[in-house]
């Protein structure tokens, strides 16, 4: 009894930990234009497995950025990045001038080697 317990507590813990993240993303309401903005909500939905979100919930374009040349905007659409730590990428480049190389992103707050696993495949430094 206490194993099967135990066994579903491990699996409402993984189900809590890696999937539910990866479901939820904010709604958008979309004007005639085309142009979302974000009211607030979160909503749950189902993502396909071939979709990368970024993490403002919106889906990443995939573009390869040069992050020496990357405003905060742009940055934003990079799949694990929002808007605070687009903001600290720009601000530590501003400081220490342009990175030399990818692993340079270690330098800012926020970015691990999780996080910059993540992000490699949709950046570059030149």
């Amino acid at each position: 009894m206490v194993k099967k317990i135990l066994a579903v507590v491990m699996t409402l813990v993984i189900v809590k930990k890696f999937i539910l993240p990866f479901m939820t993303v904010k709604r958008q309401q979309v004007s005639q234009n085309g142009e979302g903005e974000t009211n607030g909500t979160t909503t749950s939905i189902k993502v396909a497995h071939d979709r990368e979100l970024n993490a403002e919930g919106e889906e990443a374009d995939g573009r390869i950025l040069n992050i020496n040349e990357a405003s905060e905007e742009e940055l934003l659409h990079i799949p694990g990045i929002g808007s605070d730590l687009s903001k600290k990428i720009v601000h530590v480049r501003a400081n220490i001038g342009d990175y030399n190389r990818i692993e340079d992103l270690l330098q800012v707050t926020g970015i691990g080697d999780k996080k910059l696993a993540t992000i490699k495949p949709y950046i570059t430094v030149t």
